[in-house]
């Protein structure tokens, strides 16, 4: 399966967009992406959270099986945003989002429910 956590050419090309993007909009404090890569039914899963001019990389989370794509991107963002507002450091604020986002993917419907709370993570 494509795309792997270790791969220099796709890091190098989220930290060069997210600098392109703080180059144009300077008050961007933040640029995350989010990489989920599928075949047939397995996943392999991670982020990175480029801030202060150093681009972080999440573990990377993989499963033979997932139960639905929809609404991880809404959860990861969700964190990050709960993450940022509570004043966590930027490693861990990537780290809980990306977990969210990825126990998102084994609950079905575009909600979360009580088997992800991030205050446990």
């Amino acid at each position: 399966m494509n795309g792997n956590s270790d791969d220099k050419n796709l890091l190098k090309q989220a930290e060069k967009s997210a600098s392109e993007i703080q180059k144009i909009y300077p008050n961007v404090e933040i640029i995350a992406n989010t990489f989920r890569f599928t075949s047939g039914e397995e996943v392999n899963y991670f982020a990175t959270l480029f801030t202060d001019e150093k681009l972080l990389i999440s573990q990377q989370h993989q499963s033979d099986k997932i139960e639905e794509r929809v609404g991880s991107g809404d959860a990861f963002m969700a964190a990050l945003i709960h993450g940022t507002l509570k004043g966590n450091p930027a490693q861990q604020i990537l780290e809980d989002a990306t977990k969210v986002a990825f126990k998102k993917l084994f609950i079905k419907g575009d909600t979360i429910n009580d088997r992800i709370n991030i205050e446990k993570l």
